[in-house]
């Protein structure tokens, strides 16, 4: 399966517009935090896949990094999250209700893998390459610090 790349880099300045706009204007939803990390994944390399499951539920961004040959190198799962007054990122904690583990723990990444599979079409695809290269896989958290008005890239460990 190769990937394509289908739009422009983007500039410093889009990047600095888009954190001045959250950094004014907040960013609820988080997709304004969703777009500044596919504008900075594909900058190096990486293309986007759609990993969201229904409900919004998954993973906010899959990036992908292909050689000339279309091997994989490299796949980042990443969360949009917003950075809070503190500093501090919130991932959701393990929910005894639905029995989701806790968020972007190796579990609940092998759990939405497998929630992908059953949805058929490019979530089942998106889902055997993500099994085929899971040593491959890297996580990360990205969120805009308001207060200093700049863009945290978290790199999280096995959990």
């Amino acid at each position: 399966m190769k990937l394509s790349k289908s739009s422009p880099l983007p500039t410093l300045q889009s990047l600095r517009t888009k954190i001045d706009d959250i950094v004014l204007n907040g960013d609820a939803l988080g997709t304004k935090t969703e777009s500044i990390c596919d504008d900075i994944f594909q900058t190096d390399g990486f293309v986007k896949h759609e990993g969201k499951l229904p409900g919004n539920n998954g993973f906010d961004g899959v990036y992908i990094k292909q050689d000339a040959a279309g091997n994989v190198e490299e796949i980042i799962i990443n969360e949009a999250k917003q950075v809070g007054n503190a500093g501090n990122i919130k991932l959701n904690a393990a929910n005894t209700q639905t029995l989701l583990k806790p968020q972007m723990s190796d579990k609940w990444i092998e759990d939405v893998i497998d929630r992908m599979k059953s949805q058929g079409g490019n979530l089942e695809a998106l889902s055997d390459l993500l099994k085929a290269n899971e040593s491959k896989i890297v996580k990360t958290v990205t969120g805009v610090d308001r207060s200093m008005q700049e863009i945290v890239i978290l790199k999280l460990a096995k959990y």
